[in-house]
């Protein structure tokens, strides 16, 4: 019984950590996305260089 009471706290404490990195990178991909689609209202060539732009600031 303790083992699965252990199992159970290990698990709450990565979703305490995995959980806020999850929301965060969720939020900026709906950023990143929202972006584009205004960049690629804007010009062709402003949404090109949208993309490396987005990937060189998840690095």
């Amino acid at each position: 019984m303790s083992s699965n009471a252990a199992h159970r706290g290990a698990y709450r404490l990565v979703l305490a950590i995995g959980l806020p990195l999850v929301v965060s990178m969720g939020a900026t991909t709906l950023m990143l996305f929202t972006d584009r689609m205004f960049l690629g209202n804007y010009s062709l060539d402003a949404i090109a260089s949208a993309m490396p732009a987005g990937i060189a600031s998840l690095v």
